[in-house]
């Protein structure tokens, strides 16, 4: 059994239109996808920074006071309720680092 030479009768004129819009597909497909990719990579970037900055306030806060004003422990200082810290920032700034001690961030950017 030998190899055999196929020879191919297709008609130049038909088979180049059809290897015209094969190239015209995948590139605009390879082209969506790196736009896609750019786009995830930039809001990674946000999400990343936007957290930094959370963190550094709730770690600030907490450096500050421990997150009640006054030094009141009931915390019944006629602060609003915005201004008073009822352990979220904080738990906010235990999850961040438990997540980050399991997760490492360059995982999130490769798709």
């Amino acid at each position: 059994m030998g190899m055999e030479t196929k020879e191919f009768r297709s008609p130049i004129p038909k088979l180049v239109p059809f290897f015209r819009t094969s190239r015209g597909g995948w590139k605009r497909k390879c082209q969506e996808a790196k736009q896609i990719n750019k786009l995830l990579g930039n809001q990674v970037r946000a999400v990343e920074r936007s957290r930094a900055r959370w963190k550094e306030k709730a770690l600030a806060e907490a450096r500050v006071g421990g997150g009640l004003r006054g030094g009141q422990a009931d915390g019944a200082t006629g602060a609003s309720p915005r201004s008073r810290d009822r352990g979220g920032m904080k738990a906010c700034v235990d999850l961040d680092a438990s997540f980050l001690a399991g997760h490492s961030s360059g995982q999130l950017r490769r798709i």
